[in-house]
């Protein structure tokens, strides 16, 4: 294990150690690294014990800052150990400095339930903290199970020992950058662990010939990974290893997506279910009713059934003559996240500017105590005839972007004819990463075929749940041109908006 050791411990009362796994010499440092500025990696926190007022010779372990109210770290630092044990601190680089004042007592310690201290597996546990820091600086985790893979550049930081096998602990923050060397293979190809490597649960990363590692003081700390974004993300906490850069024996971490859906459940848990409404875009055409969806999320799902009334408001749009009057009830089953409000949008041939109505929700009903985040939901209605020609246009969406379940959330937009082209055609799109990316929502590419009749078609783009705190994110989606020149692309880009929840 990678709990800071030597004889620092002797003069701990009331808290009770982790014992080390069954690997010979097995132990977990920042070895062959550097100094590193807190500020650049604000999320990394060191773990503290509570009885200890001297920050230098309290830590112990090392942990991530993933929620303003939870850390994550390893379990062996905190199995059999009481949150008033344990204070934590973050964003300062040097030990000597943390006083009273950065320190945060814990609340709950939870452990996961399959961590075998002998096989050092499932090697995880979540800390959640007294008060809540909604300021702090978190770090997303990974739930991509492919990534990352073999070669990929990973960083990993701590306070840990820095001279193997003898003993020199520093008072700052140390990282080092290291490889995956060995992928998400399901065992093997880990140097000479052999089927101690559980791939699918454990990350193995070093340099060839040793040398760069973690060690005694860093377990439990972060292993950062760039996504193909340009985004950092948490991929390991810092678990085992056979001595510390040692040659054929890299340091091996707890895999991070094989545990998101755990820290997940056990994050929001207690949740109450909120209620939202996204916004809608429609082009009104010249001919036939067009369609106004409005997707609702319950965020997080429900595990009891609810009902949530809507109706339809007038603005700027006129009830009856620029859309179809309607109201209702939605039907949420237990564990179902979204469904949608479609509102008929009518023809009109006359030039006009952009009008708008709302659907408003009511109050929901049932024993899941679901609450309204937001009530109303903005309908845009586009006018297309500032021309003769028959105009092409592609509408904005929102969708609230939701935690968990195991109903589909999905973003929907029309792209639309002012009127049908009296011929077949087709018309390509694309889906444009901005701020919101590929770990956000489904990138996708396609074909629409318009009939000679047809005037509407529907763009559909599923969208991933994230429980990690952010702000809203944005995608595009763009049109290729129209297959034949009587249609006129007028709006060839439409934009996306995922709006957090959390």
């Amino acid at each position: 294990m990678r709990g800071r050791i030597g004889a620092v411990l002797i003069a701990v009362v009331g808290l009770v150690l982790p014992t080390a796994p069954a690997h010979a010499g097995i132990t977990a440092q920042i070895i062959g690294g550097n100094a590193v500025d807190a500020a650049t990696v604000p999320w990394t926190v060191a773990l503290l014990r509570a009885n200890d007022t001297n920050a230098y010779t309290a830590q112990f372990c090392g942990a991530t800052l993933i929620d303003p109210s939870w850390i994550l770290t390893a379990a062996h630092c905190v199995v059999n150990t009481t949150p008033s044990q344990v204070d934590v601190a973050w964003g300062i680089t040097d030990l000597n400095a943390i006083t009273a004042a950065n320190r945060h007592g814990l609340s709950q310690i939870i452990v996961h339930p399959q961590y075998n201290a002998a096989q050092s597996t499932s090697d995880v546990a979540l800390l959640k903290l007294t008060t809540p820091v909604p300021g702090a600086t978190t770090l997303a985790l990974n739930t991509s199970g492919t990534f990352p893979v073999a070669t990929q550049v990973l960083d990993t930081y701590g306070w840990g020992n820095t001279l193997y096998p003898a003993t020199s602990y520093p008072n700052l923050l140390h990282g080092v950058a290291l490889t995956d060397m060995g992928g998400p293979a399901s065992t093997g190809a880990c140097g000479f662990y052999g089927t101690q490597y559980i791939g699918d649960h454990m990350l193995c990363a070093g340099v060839n010939g040793g040398g760069k590692d973690a060690c005694q003081g860093d377990s439990g700390g972060p292993l950062v990974a760039t996504n193909g974004l340009n985004q950092r993300v948490l991929v390991g906490v810092t678990s085992w290893g056979n001595g510390c850069a040692v040659a054929n024996y890299p340091g091996l971490w707890s895999r991070v997506s094989s545990y998101a859906d755990w820290i997940d459940q056990q994050i929001h848990a207690p949740a109450t279910p909120r209620v939202y409404i996204g916004n809608a875009t429609v082009t009104e055409g010249d001919t036939g009713n067009r369609i106004a969806t409005f997707t609702v999320t319950v965020s997080p799902a429900s595990t009891a059934a609810l009902t949530v009334p809507y109706a339809t408001v007038a603005d700027s749009a006129i009830s009856g003559t620029d859309y179809v009057a309607k109201s209702g009830a939605l039907a949420f089953n237990a564990g179902v996240a979204a469904k949608v409000i479609s509102i008929p949008v009518r023809p009109d041939p006359t030039p006009e500017s952009t009008e708008a109505f709302q659907v408003q929700l009511g109050t929901p009903t049932g024993s899941s105590g679901a609450t309204l985040a937001n009530a109303a939901g903005v309908a845009t209605i586009l006018d297309d005839d500032s021309s003769g020609a028959n105009q092409l246009t592609l509408g904005d969406a929102t969708v609230r972007e939701g935690d968990n379940g195991t109903g589909s959330i999905v973003v929907r937009s029309q792209v639309a004819l002012s009127h049908a082209a009296g011929t077949p055609f087709t018309v390509t799109y694309q889906t444009v990463s901005g701020t919101a990316g590929a770990r956000d929502f489904t990138v996708r590419s396609g074909t629409l075929s318009f009939t000679a009749t047809a005037t509407v078609k529907t763009i559909s783009i599923p969208i991933s749940r994230e429980w990690i705190p952010e702000g809203d994110e944005t995608f595009t989606v763009t049109l290729g041109v129209p297959s034949t020149g009587s249609v006129t692309l007028t709006r060839a880009t439409g934009t996306f908006t995922i709006v957090n929840d959390d």
